[in-house]
């Protein structure tokens, strides 16, 4: 009843990357296994059930996007102020952990397997508002308006916000009160972020910050910025998503020649994830009319239909034949191909092969 809108992950999932399958060799779905059971909407799966909805119309989709909606908005976020943190006190013959103390984490989300709460992480990327705010756009939904606005005053503080993916939560918190009140404050908190990244662009040859903490409310950086963004959570976890309605609502010229560069490190070889970047290279064409982000997303798209998300023939979705892929990290892909359809259009090189019948 709890997990109604979420749906299990991984079928038969691989030792070869290094996880122990211990009991699960047998072919079955991942339901215990609490970072690949179930999907608690990391890849912003909730997102792109409702870009499904949006591009098709299908009543199908919009089923699923609403009860996910609802499921991270009810069960996934945290609302209690009260949760528990643990400390691991033994790690042999099995994990032990004891509880120390009782936090704050109201307005995170939570991960988890078949038990709820069967996971470690807490934490923002489960409870980013990207969806939350479509869902309530379509239904004017108090509750779901409720939540967004606890998330927003539980995320927007000088404490919070160091990694990436917590950076997209907050960002998404500011676009939503921004478009949901007309209040200035929200986009001068979100330009006085954009400002220090652009004074970053210009010293690390072209790149975004990483990880660093961040006072919206005062809009000053906490510190010194940490790392270059490049890796799975600038390009799939919401951060891209938010510039870019940033820049769809203000039309940002400096945000228009950042992007610009962004997409230019996409085009080298050794760019982290450079098979997958459709939302980034997609971006890079819009703005700059440049062929060669098309022929990369061309490039991508044959890459997919090469070696399939999901296997075209029914009988190897389950069973020993099994190929395990991660639905969450499929998302990562499916979320970005809107975006990647747009800046390609009917292109006639991007439909499959015809398959032949036995």
């Amino acid at each position: 009843m709890l997990d109604y809108g979420d749906f299990q992950s991984i079928y038969k999932y691989s030792s070869r990357r290094g996880i122990r399958q211990g009991s699960i060799k047998s072919d079955r779905w991942m339901n215990d296994w609490g970072r690949w059971g179930w999907v608690n909407d990391e890849g912003l799966i909730t997102f792109w059930l409702a870009m499904q909805f949006f591009r098709t119309g299908r009543e199908d989709y919009l089923e699923a996007f609403a009860a996910m909606a609802r499921h991270v908005r009810d069960v996934d976020t945290v609302h209690t102020q009260s949760t528990p943190r643990s400390e691991i006190i033994a790690a042999e013959p099995y994990t032990e952990f004891r509880y120390t103390e009782y936090v704050n984490r109201r307005g995170t989300g939570h991960r988890h397997n078949v038990q709820h709460w069967g996971d470690g992480y807490v934490g923002t990327r489960v409870s980013i508002s990207i969806a939350q705010r479509l869902y309530y756009y379509l239904t004017g939904d108090g509750r779901t308006r409720d939540v967004i606005d606890e998330v927003y005053e539980s995320n927007v503080g000088p404490e919070h916000g160091k990694a990436i993916d917590s950076t997209s939560s907050i960002l998404y918190s500011l676009l939503t009160k921004w478009e949901l009140s007309g209040d200035e404050k929200y986009k001068d908190m979100f330009a006085a972020f954009l400002e220090v990244c652009y004074e970053y662009q210009e010293k690390s040859g072209g790149y975004f910050p990483s990880e660093f903490f961040f006072d919206y409310l005062n809009r000053k950086p906490l510190g010194e910025f940490d790392g270059k963004a490049e890796g799975t959570f600038y390009h799939y976890f919401g951060f891209l998503h938010a510039l870019l309605d940033y820049y769809e609502l203000t039309g940002d010229e400096r945000l228009k020649e950042a992007f610009i560069r962004l997409a230019e490190l996409s085009t080298e070889e050794r760019s982290y994830g450079r098979r997958r970047q459709f939302l980034l290279r997609s971006i890079g064409y819009r703005l700059s009319g440049d062929e060669k982000y098309r022929q990369l997303i061309l490039q991508n798209l044959q890459g997919i239909m090469d070696r399939p998300l999901v296997p075209r023939e029914r009988e190897d979705w389950i069973g020993p034949t099994a190929t395990a892929r991660a639905v969450s990290s499929m998302g990562f892909a499916i979320g970005g191909i809107p975006y990647a359809m747009e800046a390609i259009g009917s292109e006639e090189g991007t439909k499959p092969p015809e398959r032949k019948s036995e």
